[in-house]
């Protein structure tokens, strides 16, 4: 999905999505909090997206395996291994690709 301010809500529905990829959402402002109703969702993908956080809910996404941060500075950085602040939401990600 290219260049939203705000996700559809019509996508909570989808509970057999597999891969989300989000690309140059200049505008969106958050992430909201029904993400973690995607339960089938195994792959995120969020570039160039000006978000400042992720929601608590991220932790409810027990099938997502691979989540995809690029020139996503502010939030890459809240994401890092360990020290970032939105770490403990996205630990159980087998595969977080920062860049």
């Amino acid at each position: 999905i290219y260049g939203l301010r705000v996700l559809p809500r019509g996508i909570r529905h989808l509970t057999t999505l597999q891969s989300l990829r989000l690309e140059w959402c200049i505008g969106l402002e958050a992430i909201p909090d029904w993400i973690g109703e995607l339960c089938s969702l195994s792959r995120l993908e969020m570039i160039g997206i000006p978000i400042l956080s992720l929601p608590q809910e991220m932790m409810r996404l027990t099938e997502l395996k691979v989540l995809v941060l690029e020139v996503c500075l502010l939030l890459g950085e809240r994401c890092q291994r360990e020290t970032g602040r939105d770490w403990h939401k996205i630990q159980h990600i087998e595969q977080v690709i920062i860049r």
